[in-house]
């Protein structure tokens, strides 16, 4: 019992920091589009 739990934790964690690595990428990537607008409205 104890080493399927183990190996499901550290299948959850895997799919969590996939996670968590996919919204980064794609957090940044929203920044930098947001930037792109926005910057030049800020200045002008």
């Amino acid at each position: 019992m104890l080493p399927a739990f183990q190996t499901d934790l550290m299948q959850f964690q895997s799919l969590v920091t996939c996670m968590a690595r996919e919204f980064l990428l794609i957090s940044q990537f929203d920044g930098l589009h947001w930037w792109s607008w926005n910057i030049p409205f800020f200045w002008s």
